[in-house]
C-alpha cells in the first residue's frame, strides 16, 4: 500500500511481555519512537495476570476470604467474599497497588526521559481495569453488591494519588474495559444484570474522575484467551454503542478510545457500524488491526484490515493490537512491535 495510506500513530493498551519497566521503555523507544504519544510500563511481573494479581493481593485482607468457585473447571477457581460478620458498610480496602506501581514506574520513565533516551512528547500511561470488571469476575455473585463500592472507592483514591504524584502534563490514564463486554454479550452474569445503562454510568464515573488536564482514554476489549477473544464479536457495533455512551455522558474530553478487530475480519460487515461512531473532533481512535501470536500476518495483513476499516470509518485512526502483549511469548514481542512500526506513520 502507498505510504500515505498508513494510519497515523500507534497505541499500546498496557501489557508488554518484557522483563521490567525500563526494558519496556527502552524497547518501545527503539522500535516505535515517535509513532507513540503515550507509553505504558508493560504491566510486568505479577501484573501479567491482568485481574488475577488483584485477587491474590486482596486474599490476605482481614475482612475478606477466598472460597472455591462452584463451577468446575473454571480458570479462576476461587472467589472473594466478605468474612462472616463483616457488614458491607464496614469493608475498607486500603491498597490495591496501582498507585504504588505507577509512581515507581514513572520514576524510571522520568529519569530516562530526562536523559533524552525517550521521545520528548511521550506521556506516561497508567492502565487500570474497572472496579466493576474485577468485582464481577472475582467476587462471589451474592457478595458483589457488598464488595464493589469499597473497591471502587479505593480505586478512585488511587487515581487521586497517581495524579498528585505525577505531573499532569506527563500523565495519561486509561480505563481497561473487558469484563463488561462479557456481561453485555450474555456470557458472564453479575449482580446488576445485563443492564447497558448501568455499565455506561460506571464507565462515565471513571472517566470523569480523571482531572481534565490529564489525558484519559478507554481500551475496549473482548479479552485475550490464547490469542482469541472470549467471544468473537459479530461486528464492531457493541463497541461503537459503548463508545457513544461514554462520549455522551462525559463531562470532560475523551482523549482516545481503542477498539479490537478480530484477526480474521477485514469485511464491510464487521466495520459497518463505525459509520455511527460519534467521537468529538479531538478524540483519537485506535483500531486493533495488528494480529499477534500464531495469527501474526505481518504488516501486509494489518494493512488489509486498515483498508477495510477505511470504508466505514468517518475519521482518521491509529493502529494497535487487539489486546495487550502481556501474553505474547517474550521471544516474539519485538516482532509484533516491528509490525506496528511498519504499519503506521509517526505522529511527530
Amino acid at each position: 500500500m502507498a505510504q500515505q495510506q498508513k494510519p497515523i500513530g500507534v497505541h499500546l493498551t498496557g501489557g508488554v511481555n518484557l522483563p521490567d519497566a525500563e526494558t519496556v521503555f527502552r524497547t518501545l523507544s527503539d522500535i516505535l519512537g515517535t509513532r507513540l504519544r503515550r507509553v505504558p510500563d508493560g504491566e510486568t511481573g505479577i501484573r501479567r495476570r491482568w485481574l488475577g494479581w488483584q485477587s491474590d493481593l486482596l486474599a490476605p485482607h482481614p475482612q475478606l476470604q477466598r472460597v472455591p468457585r462452584s463451577e468446575e473447571g473454571h480458570a479462576r477457581d476461587e472467589l472473594l467474599e466478605l468474612r462472616p460478620g463483616v457488614r458491607p458498610e464496614d469493608l475498607v480496602i486500603s491498597d490495591i497497588g496501582y498507585a504504588r506501581v505507577a509512581i515507581e514506574s514513572y520514576g524510571i520513565f522520568s529519569s530516562l526521559k530526562a536523559q533524552g533516551i525517550l521521545p520528548a512528547q511521550w506521556r506516561f500511561q497508567v492502565s487500570i481495569p474497572s472496579a466493576f470488571g474485577f468485582t464481577m469476575m472475582y467476587v462471589r455473585p451474592d457478595m458483589q453488591a457488598a464488595f464493589e463500592p469499597a473497591y471502587a472507592k479505593r480505586q478512585l483514591e488511587e487515581v487521586e494519588e497517581i495524579c498528585a504524584a505525577i505531573p499532569h502534563d506527563q500523565l495519561a490514564v486509561q480505563w481497561d474495559i473487558a469484563s463488561e463486554f462479557g456481561l453485555l454479550e450474555g456470557l458472564y452474569p453479575a449482580y446488576i444484570g445485563n443492564d447497558f445503562e448501568a455499565v455506561i454510568a460506571r464507565l462515565v464515573t471513571l472517566g470523569n474522575a480523571v482531572p481534565e488536564d490529564v489525558q484519559m482514554g478507554f481500551h475496549l476489549c473482548y479479552g485475550d484467551h490464547g490469542h482469541e477473544h472470549f467471544k468473537q464479536p459479530d461486528d464492531i457495533g457493541l463497541l461503537v454503542r459503548v463508545a457513544n455512551g461514554i462520549v455522551a455522558g462525559l463531562a470532560r474530553q475523551l482523549t482516545w478510545i481503542h477498539m479490537p478487530v478480530p484477526h480474521d475480519r477485514n469485511d464491510d460487515a464487521y466495520f459497518g457500524p463505525l459509520k455511527t461512531l460519534k467521537l468529538n473532533p479531538d478524540t483519537e481512535l485506535y483500531l486493533g488491526l495488528v494480529a499477534y501470536g500464531n495469527h501474526n500476518d505481518g504488516p501486509e495483513g494489518a494493512l488489509r484490515r486498515v483498508a477495510a476499516a477505511r470504508t466505514s470509518a468517518q475519521i482518521s485512526f491509529g493502529i494497535s493490537t487487539e489486546c495487550g502483549l502481556a501474553r505474547e511469548p517474550r521471544e516474539t514481542v519485538t516482532d509484533v512491535l516491528r509490525v506496528l512500526a511498519q504499519a503506521a506513520e509517526p505522529v511527530a
